[in-house]
């Protein structure tokens, strides 16, 4: 395994997503002064309805796909294949978005418009993350933050024109559609000098597959329940100003947890190669949850600090309760991130069939929890419905690998990680009335 450049690719990655994540924090902030509590609620709305049916198109190929192509040098059919069926995927599952929101939702016009349009971007951000497996094979992930980065930039031009000339909600989702497409297009660029790609129709290969990505699609389907359910809830339940309060701590969330899927889909290839060597599969193991766990505890604690003055800071008084929301959902954060090393062995482990029981169980919790919390206490129901719901996927996939390989990893470097943490949240306290930046 080859450590020095998977650490490479990890710190290009760390880097990158710090400068993504600070356009993206300056992006929610004059997305939040310019749509208010409202605005925002419907643009929270709209992108979490879309990013459900976009969640559906992944049909597990993904994951599959990083699977199928870490076992061969030539994985030009691979690729291509798999793509074009994550279009046909996308182009059929989209459409229903806008159809449905318009015949069953009661949700108000520009909101039934602005999914009509968001469902462009998704179709864009689904296909990029097939070309994304591209580039973890070869360890070149500067290239995947590359293009997120021009495409975050596109986004950011977009929202100070929108707020300078007023251009309003719909332009606004637009303009996440040409984002979108940025970062597509600079990847399939990329990805084309590594790789031929073209659109290949090849039916009797998806459907071999589509029988081996199955148990994935369902465990998908039934993740998207429980981690998109509560905002849908709360948009039926409640007025879109709860919403925007929810939406925006959630956001936050939704911009951590992209490292670590980045993360362990670098170590996707290798976890696939030794699956059946006990020793060095625990070893990397051991090592992805050190990371992780290095990322997600300091998460937790510096959150307890810095999460109302945040939110504050990005959107004024309006929004300060969603530093409240923040400080309860960044524990379904570390979850997630102490989590995707599990969830990820699954697959490499073969064991996907029994994941899925485990997000259907969660799924149904999760429905659960939101119907009865969201009623009583709103945006904070939502997000402790979450942060049970992350910590049951989480258990159970440990549970899953610790059957399979007999053993679990090393947590020597546990303790030192905590100790570090506690240190952290020492200072902040004693630095309580700083300025949150």
């Amino acid at each position: 395994m080859d450590y020095q450049k998977i650490a490479a690719n990890t710190i290009i990655q760390i880097l990158g997503k710090a400068l993504t994540t600070i356009i993206g924090l300056v992006t929610i902030g004059l997305l939040l002064r310019y749509l208010g509590q409202t605005g925002y609620g419907e643009y929270t709305t709209i992108l979490v309805f879309v990013g459900i049916f976009s969640t559906l198109t992944d049909l597990g190929l993904y994951i599959i796909h990083v699977r199928e192509i870490s076992k061969v040098e030539n994985y030009s059919r691979i690729t291509s294949s798999i793509l074009t069926l994550r279009l046909l995927a996308g182009l059929i599952i989209l459409s229903l978005a806008p159809i449905l929101a318009w015949l069953f939702f009661p949700y108000s016009a520009s909101v039934k418009l602005g999914i009509l349009v968001a469902a462009i971007s998704f179709l864009f951000i689904s296909l990029n993350q097939i070309l994304v497996g591209v580039f973890q094979k070869s360890l070149q992930m500067f290239k995947v933050v590359g293009a997120e980065l021009a495409g975050r930039l596109v986004l950011l031009a977009g929202v100070y024109l929108t707020i300078k000339l007023n251009w309003g909600l719909i332009i606004l989702i637009s303009l996440i559609s040409l984002s979108s497409l940025t970062t597509f297009l600079i990847s399939l660029n990329q990805a084309q000098k590594l790789v031929r790609i073209k659109l290949t129709v090849d039916i009797a290969y998806w459907l071999k597959i589509l029988k081996i990505s199955l148990p994935i699609a369902l465990s998908i389907a039934f993740n998207l329940i429980y981690f998109k359910v509560g905002a849908i809830i709360l948009s039926l339940m409640k007025p879109p100003s709860d919403v925007g309060i929810f939406g925006a701590g959630f956001k936050v969330l939704e911009i951590l947890i992209t490292f670590p899927a980045s993360f362990v889909g670098l170590l996707m290839p290798y976890l696939s190669r030794h699956a059946k060597d006990k020793v060095k599969f625990k070893k990397i193991l051991s090592h992805s949850f050190n990371v992780l766990s290095l990322t997600a505890i300091p998460l937790v604690v510096g959150a307890h600090f810095t999460a109302v003055p945040l939110l504050t800071f990005l959107g004024k008084d309006d929004f300060s309760q969603s530093g409240l929301v923040l400080r309860l959902i960044i524990w379904a954060a570390a979850f997630i991130f102490l989590g995707q090393t599990f969830t990820s062995a699954v697959v490499a482990l073969n064991k996907q069939t029994k994941m899925m029981w485990a997000y259907l169980t969660t799924a149904a919790i999760s429905l659960l929890l939101n119907l009865a919390l969201i009623p009583i206490w709103s945006y904070y129901g939502a997000s402790i419905a979450s942060v049970i719901s992350e910590f049951i996927i989480m258990l159970w996939a440990m549970i899953i690998v610790h059957k399979t390989t007999g053993s679990f990893v090393n947590l020597k470097k546990l303790p030192k990680i905590i100790l570090a943490s506690g240190l952290m949240g020492l200072m902040l306290w004693l630095a309580n009335g700083l300025n949150v930046l």
